[in-house]
């Protein structure tokens, strides 16, 4: 996995993807784990969270910005990092 390599355009800070273009422009990802095949679409904020394979995070989607409204989709550790399972859909 190549630090901080995920994003065309976006910000992405303390980030490791598996992946050279999981995050469209304008994408801003923060202390986040990317697996294979994982995109974030544009304007989307990922922060904290560990994305399994398989994922597809739609344009303008928050991950790990409120963790209540996280913890009704994915699961989420004591200490806040949000974990989103492999395949997991954002319908």
């Amino acid at each position: 996995m190549a630090r901080g390599g995920g994003a065309r355009t976006g910000a992405c800070a303390g980030t490791r993807s598996a992946t050279d273009r999981a995050a469209r422009a304008g994408a801003v990802l923060d202390g986040v784990v990317l697996f294979d095949d994982v995109t974030v679409g544009p304007g989307a904020i990922v922060k904290r969270a560990i994305i399994d394979k398989n994922v597809r995070i739609p344009a303008g989607a928050r991950v790990g910005v409120d963790l209540e409204e996280d913890r009704k989709r994915f699961a989420v550790t004591d200490s806040g990092i949000v974990a989103v399972r492999k395949n997991q859909s954002f319908d």
